[in-house]
């Protein structure tokens, strides 16, 4: 075979949100045809996303924390700064 005329398919990237976002519909007992064809992925695709649900949510939990710290922090700073003028 001529690999030099078959396309290249380019792979689409799907956000932390999305896949939480398709995690708890699935839970809700949605079905991953019909995730898929709303999201415009395949059935394989929202399987897979289902199998790696762990590892989506430490990372999900992993960011909230982060950006809870570091609202945590500007408050802090913003009201330090206000109490000092």
């Amino acid at each position: 075979m001529n690999n030099r005329n078959q396309k290249k398919v380019k792979r689409k990237t799907i956000t932390l949100e999305t896949k939480i976002a398709i995690l708890n519909r699935l839970a809700d007992g949605e079905g991953s045809t019909a995730l898929g064809k709303e999201y415009k992925l395949g059935e394989s695709t929202i399987r897979a996303i289902q199998k790696r649900a762990s590892n989506f949510i430490f990372v999900y939990c992993r960011v909230c924390v982060d950006d809870t710290a570091f609202l945590y922090m500007n408050l802090k700073a913003a009201l330090t700064s206000s109490a000092s003028d």
